[in-house]
């Protein structure tokens, strides 16, 4: 399992964006490709920001592993 999935924060917002789906579903109909999809995408953006995150730190790392290594 990534690191990004057992940080607190990272669950949170998953959960976050399970309610925010389901609170959204009630919305009418006419709002599904406005105000409900730009409220879902941002929801979805949170955990997405941490795991790219994550990635990027690991990138890091082996670039700083490869150049040490020089």
């Amino acid at each position: 399992m990534s690191k990004f999935k057992d940080l607190k924060v990272w669950q949170k917002a998953i959960l976050h964006v399970t309610k925010i789906y389901t609170e959204t579903a009630s919305f009418p109909k006419e709002e599904t490709y406005g105000i409900t999809s730009q409220i879902r995408r941002c929801s979805v953006s949170i955990p997405s920001n941490i795991a790219e995150l994550d990635e990027i730190q690991k990138m890091i790392t082996g670039l700083q592993r490869s150049l040490s290594l020089n």
